[in-house]
C-alpha cells in the first residue's frame, strides 16, 4: 500500500486540512479523522557536521547530503513499544509505504521539521529511505500485509548508480519505534540518514607526477541495504569504472593535487584473508606521466589492503558505507608509496579500522612504472620525478 504526502513546516491546521484531499488524489480513499502521527527532523548524512560547523568544515558537499525524495516504510509493532528507539522484530508485518515529497528549496533538509500521517492508531516500527530509484519504489509498492521485516531486510537490494547526484545519493535509516495517536503527534527528535556508499578521494603529493586516468577495479554497483554486503556474496555485482582526464577534475593547493567528490562505491566488506578474496579486491589503477618524460605513460596500482606486520597476512581495508577514504600518493626515495586515511563521512572524525590500526595504514603498491627509468646515455638509471 502506498500513500503520498507533501512535507512542510509543522503547520498542523494546514496539514490536517489538506491531507484528506491529498490522500483522495493518491488512493481514492477518505482520511477524515486520521491522526497526524509522526513529526521528525532529518540529520546524519542529510545534516551538518555539527550545529556550529561552517560550510568549509563539512566533509560532505551539498549534493552529497541532498534529500530529493523520501519514503517511510512502516511495520506494525507487535510488542507495542514506542520510545523512538529500534525495537523492531523480524516477525513484524508490513503496514504501509509512505512517499514524502520534499518541497522545492528544502532538499538540504538537515534540521528542518517535517510531518506525515500513518492512518491508524497503534504502534509501528518505521525506517526511512531517501533518494530511491524506480526499482526500489517498485519493491516498496510490492510489499504486502504478509511481508515481514525479515523478508524486507533479506530482499531489499540497490542497483541505483552509487554516484547519482542528480537523483540524490541513496540513504537509509535505522528503524524507529513510534506510537500513532488520535490526539498527540509522536515526535522523533531526529531521523539520522546514512549514505549507502563509500567515497574515495585521491591526493597526489608526488611532484612531477601528472595523473590522467584512474581505473576503479572491482567497484561494487549492487548492494544489500539492510544486510552486510561482501564482494564474495552472491548477487553483489562488481565492475571496472574509468575516470578519464575529461571528468577527473582536481583541486590544486600548495603543490598537492586532490581528486575529490568523484569516486564512489557501494560497500564491500571483503574477507580479511586477502588470499581467499584476491580476485575480488578493490583496486585503484593510476595512469600518469611525468614532467621529465611527458610522452611515457605509466601506471601505479594500489590494492586496498593493509600490509601484514611481523609475518601476519595482509588484510583487506573493507570499504564500508558512509566512510570517506583518502588515498595519498607520496614520494619514497625514487618510488611511489601509498597510504590511506579513513574518516566518518558525516562527522569528519578519524575511524579505527582494526585492532591497533587507525586510518593511515599503508597499502601494497604494484607499480609498473616505479619512478626509475633507463638512461641509455650512460647505461645507468635516472629518477623521473626529479
Amino acid at each position: 500500500m502506498k500513500t503520498k504526502y507533501t512535507l512542510g513546516g509543522l503547520f498542523l491546521f494546514l496539514l490536517l486540512g489538506l491531507s484528506s484531499c491529498q490522500k483522495e488524489e493518491q488512493t481514492g480513499a477518505s482520511v477524515e479523522g486520521e491522526p497526524l502521527s509522526v513529526n521528525f527532523t532529518l540529520g546524519g548524512s542529510a545534516g551538518l557536521v555539527g550545529r556550529s560547523a561552517s560550510r568549509a568544515d563539512e566533509v560532505h558537499s551539498a549534493e552529497e547530503k541532498a534529500v530529493k525524495s523520501l519514503w517511510a516504510i512502516a511495520f506494525d509493532d507487535a510488542d507495542g513499544q514506542s520510545n523512538g528507539n529500534n525495537n523492531v522484530s523480524d516477525t513484524d508485518k508490513f503496514y504501509r509505504a509512505i512517499e514524502i515529497t520534499i518541497p522545492e528549496g528544502q532538499q538540504s533538509a538537515g534540521g528542518l521539521k517535517f510531518s506525515f500521517l500513518l492512518g491508524k492508531v497503534g504502534f509501528f516500527n518505521i525506517c526511512f529511505i531517501a533518494n530511491p530509484d524506480t526499482k526500489l519504489v517498485e519493491f516498496f509498492e510490492g510489499l504486502t500485509a504478509n511481508s515481514t521485516v525479515k523478508n524486507f531486510k533479506d530482499h531489499i537490494t540497490a542497483t541505483k548508480a552509487c554516484d547519482d547526484k542528480d537523483g540524490g545519493l541513496l540513504m537509509t535509516s535505522k528503524f524507529y519505534s513510534v506510537e500513532s495517536s488520535w490526539t498527540t503527534p509522536f515526535t522523533i527528535d531526529k531521523v539520522n540518514l546514512t549514505r549507502a556508499m563509500a567515497r574515495i578521494d585521491v591526493k597526489n603529493n608526488v611532484k612531477g607526477m601528472n595523473i590522467y586516468q584512474i581505473d576503479f577495479i572491482n567497484r561494487a554497483i549492487k548492494t544489500r541495504l539492510y544486510s552486510n554486503a561482501t564482494s564474495l556474496e552472491e548477487g553483489i555485482k562488481l565492475e571496472t569504472k574509468q575516470y578519464t582526464k575529461e571528468n577527473l577534475g582536481s583541486i590544486v593547493a600548495d603543490g598537492v593535487t586532490l581528486y575529490k567528490e568523484l569516486i564512489y562505491t557501494y560497500e564491500q566488506k571483503a574477507n580479511t584473508n586477502v588470499e581467499e578474496d584476491k580476485t575480488k579486491l578493490p583496486e585503484l589503477k593510476i595512469y600518469y606521466t611525468t614532467e621529465m618524460e611527458p610522452t611515457v605513460q605509466r601506471t601505479h596500482t594500489i590494492k586496498l589492503v593493509y600490509k601484514g606486520e611481523d609475518g601476519e597476512p595482509a588484510q583487506s581495508v573493507g570499504l564500508k558505507r558512509n566512510y570517506l577514504y583518502t588515498v595519498t600518493l607520496n614520494r619514497k626515495a625514487s618510488n611511489i608509496d601509498s597510504s590511506i586515511d579513513i574518516i566518518d563521512w558525516n562527522k569528519g572524525t578519524e575511524i579505527g579500522v582494526g585492532p591497533g590500526e587507525i586510518g593511515g595504514g599503508t597499502t601494497q603498491p604494484s607499480d609498473t612504472g616505479n619512478g626509475i627509468a633507463d638512461n641509455p646515455e650512460n647505461g645507468g638509471k635516472i629518477d623521473i620525478f626529479k
